[in-house]
């Protein structure tokens, strides 16, 4: 029989856990990997907890060191967009002085996994944010706008993708980050219903030709796996192989 592992995601807010749920929790099944997500704890008040949003780093990191201590067979990786990270954030300062993308990502997430201190922890910090994976592809992008009544700015979009050298790499300035493009050229764009239903049409297939540091992610994800060293799992082929034996 075919053992599954437990992976927990810690996401900043209802669009990336509508992502992870949609798209990656049943990429990741294949992989004999049971996932489960929630938005990170912002706050209680009289027995309530309130989620989503990115508070201050010590409130990150009392979740993420809760949810570790309680499901203490798991591992746990997070979804936040740089875009949102606080100053508090470990090497936050010390990531944006470096020169690359993927120079400012280990720099994040090598001082955040020192920080938290579990080897369960696989850190990930989405360069810019979630809306930078929209434009590995520009047509299924414009498409999917067009279905909900919005005029087509396709040649905008191939502009914008054509001016860098990876989706990653579309900057984090208040008005020129991913999402604040998408919100100039398709004025009412909304995150959770455009930009997830945009990304499945897109597939992860896509997002990972385009998006390198994304894809590395995914990699260290499914090497988890539990069977075969990381090669997937299909749950049909068992099903098959039990009725036989």
């Amino acid at each position: 029989m075919k053992q599954w592992l437990r992976l927990n995601f810690i996401v900043e807010g209802q669009t990336e856990e509508t992502f992870i749920n949609r798209m990656i929790r049943p990429h990741l099944a294949t992989y004999a990997i049971n996932v489960s997500v929630r938005c990170v704890t912002t706050g209680r008040k009289r027995g309530r907890v309130f989620r989503g949003g990115m508070p201050n780093y010590l409130k990150i990191k009392n979740d993420i060191k809760g949810w570790l201590s309680e499901d203490n067979e798991a591992y746990l990786t997070t979804f936040f967009d740089f875009y949102g990270l606080t100053n508090d954030f470990p090497g936050y300062q010390e990531a944006l002085s470096k020169k690359t993308i993927a120079e400012k990502l280990s720099c994040l997430q090598d001082s955040f996994s020192q920080d938290i201190d579990n080897i369960r922890l696989m850190p990930y910090i989405q360069l810019y944010e979630f809306e930078a994976l929209l434009y590995s592809n520009p047509s299924i992008l414009d498409e999917t706008m067009q279905i909900y009544s919005f005029k087509s700015k396709l040649n905008q979009l191939i502009d914008i993708t054509n001016a860098y050298a990876s989706p990653e790499e579309i900057n984090n300035n208040p008005n020129t980050a991913p999402s604040k493009r998408l919100l100039n050229l398709y004025d009412g764009y909304e995150k959770i219903t455009h930009g997830c239903d945009a990304a499945e049409l897109i597939s992860l297939s896509s997002m990972r030709q385009k998006c390198e540091l994304f894809n590395q992610w995914l990699n260290t994800l499914e090497a988890l796996s539990p069977n075969n060293m990381g090669s997937p799992y299909k749950p049909m082929e068992v099903f098959k192989q039990c009725e036989l034996g």
